[in-house]
């Protein structure tokens, strides 16, 4: 059971990195903004949001590493 649900995270995971990089791809063709630039811009324009971004990825991350039920 554990090892179907690690395998949707994967699966999941692998979708939005293929999905950003085609993304850029397509940005770069057009001569747009790439992707992290846009986020770059986003982040600076408000900082307090992707303050909290950070701070919910550390959760999330600290949440796999520091969990004892494995």
């Amino acid at each position: 059971m554990i090892v179907q649900g690690v395998r949707w995270v994967i699966t999941v995971l692998t979708l939005v990195i293929a999905l950003t990089a085609l993304a850029d791809i397509y940005f770069e063709a057009r001569h747009w903004r790439s992707v992290t630039t846009r986020i770059q811009t986003w982040a600076r324009n408000y900082p307090f949001y992707a303050l909290a971004l950070v701070f919910l990825m550390g959760a999330v991350i600290a949440h796999f590493f520091l969990n004892s039920n494995a």
